[in-house]
């Protein structure tokens, strides 16, 4: 995060601040946290599958114990599987232009976070069961996630697009607010992946052990006995 972030800031300072010199807007696009498709977004997207990864493994768990909260983790799995293939596609982004059609801009310039609130009630109310029953250190760790992913995800983004509602987005202002944004939720990951851990490591869980096992076709299997045989 820090080197990502450094490089980042870099790049917005030597395009807003500083006289042209040879690469300066390819590492200004490379690695600036508000640009798509390019490293940090690569970054952001594996550590929301490593999550993803990390919910299905207690998944599999708690499946095996017949938890009653069995399915909620799933859920969590499928969801932040969904989050990743988002982070690197930006399909919310998408929601931005029918919500402008409706009469929705101004401070809420970037719209989607109008469905995104609603999707955020409505998946607070269903595991909120789920949530109190968690020991009490992972109700900590996941309240200061979602506050911090959250508060980048929503509320700083609300402000970025007030922002860029009145300046545009083709300025430093704009290019420190969203660094201030990524990074929230870049930190909100990292928390979520060290509670996950943490949680995994109370379940005495200290190996995976990964089996695959490739069977060939049987007309494969026949060519290879008879060339065996030839032999």
């Amino acid at each position: 995060m820090a080197i990502l972030t450094s490089l980042s800031l870099l790049g917005h300072f030597s395009l807003y601040l500083l006289p042209d010199f040879p690469m300066k807007f390819l590492l200004a696009k490379k690695f600036a946290l508000n640009e798509e498709q390019n490293f940090p977004t690569l970054y952001s997207s594996l550590a929301l599958f490593f999550s993803s990864v990390l919910f299905g493994i207690i998944t599999y768990i708690k499946m095996q114990t017949k938890n009653y909260y069995r399915f909620y983790w799933m859920g969590l799995s499928f969801i932040f599987a969904f989050l990743s293939v988002d982070e690197l596609l930006t399909l919310h982004e998408h929601l931005s232009k029918p919500m402008h059609k409706l009469g929705v801009n101004g401070i809420l310039h970037n719209a989607w976070v109008v469905p995104g609130f609603v999707a955020v009630a409505i998946f607070s109310i269903i595991f909120y069961q789920f949530f109190l029953h968690l020991p009490r250190y992972m109700k900590r760790l996941f309240i200061t996630a979602i506050l911090i992913y959250l508060g980048g995800a929503m509320f700083v983004e609300v402000l970025n697009g007030s922002y860029k509602f009145v300046y545009g987005e083709n300025n430093l202002g704009y290019a420190l607010f969203t660094t201030v944004e990524e990074v929230m939720e870049m930190l909100g990951v990292v928390v979520l992946i060290h509670s996950l851990l943490l949680y995994i490591a109370k379940l005495d869980l200290h190996q995976i052990k990964l089996d695959l096992n490739f069977v060939e076709k049987p007309e494969v299997a026949t060519l290879k006995s008879r060339k065996l045989e030839k032999i």
